[in-house]
């Protein structure tokens, strides 16, 4: 059982699935990393198919308060092979997330 989240937030029920996870250096980075994740990234080789009728998400924890550094997880389609993505950003494979993963 989780806590509750604090006021003037909500939790939320993501559905499972595979999402490709995007570690975001600073803050500042944000819309950089979107744009790289659901515009670029799926064009190169190693990119996947991003899939935008489901939610994606971010993820904060301690490191976002020392160095502003927090995760960005989109949605994807499995591949059959395996290939390392290239980005400017350090994208990390795609991990299954769920079912029901709330965040």
């Amino acid at each position: 059982e989780l806590a509750a989240p604090p006021a003037g937030m909500d939790a939320v029920t993501l559905p499972g699935g595979l999402y490709a996870c995007c570690r975001i250096p600073a803050a500042g980075m944000l819309q950089e990393a979107y744009d790289y994740m659901y515009d670029e990234w799926p064009q190169t080789p190693g990119g996947y198919t991003v899939l935008t009728d489901k939610p994606c998400f971010e993820r904060y924890d301690s490191r976002f308060f020392q160095s502003g550094t927090h995760d960005v997880y989109v949605p994807v389609l499995p591949r059959e092979e395996y290939a390392a993505p290239f980005c400017g950003l350090p994208c990390l494979m795609p991990r299954p997330v769920g079912p029901d993963f709330r965040a």
